[in-house]
């Protein structure tokens, strides 16, 4: 597994454990990869589904079985990597 993704794996997992959404550009850019396809390759899931679309604030091209039913549970979505770098070293503290 490249860096980067090793990297979004576990960006990913902090944001399930957290309840926590992040739109793709903020993920992709703490991990140096696309927003428009920095979770393309990756399987639609209840993990994945906290990296949201920063418009509707949910993942792109799920149905409803895909998509926890805690998604919106918080409203706060972070939207930039500078926001997701501040939370992800809050919440590893």
């Amino acid at each position: 597994m490249s860096p980067k993704k090793l990297r979004l794996a576990t960006v990913v997992a902090t944001l399930e454990r957290h309840s926590q959404r992040a739109t793709y550009g903020a993920v992709g850019g703490f991990v140096g990869l696309p927003a428009q396809s920095v979770m393309n390759k990756e399987v639609k899931s209840h993990r994945n589904a906290w990296v949201v679309a920063v418009k509707t604030g949910e993942p792109t091209g799920y149905d409803r079985t895909q998509i926890p039913p805690s998604l919106n549970k918080n409203a706060r979505v972070l939207d930039s990597p500078a926001a997701l770098d501040t939370w992800l070293k809050d919440v590893m503290s």
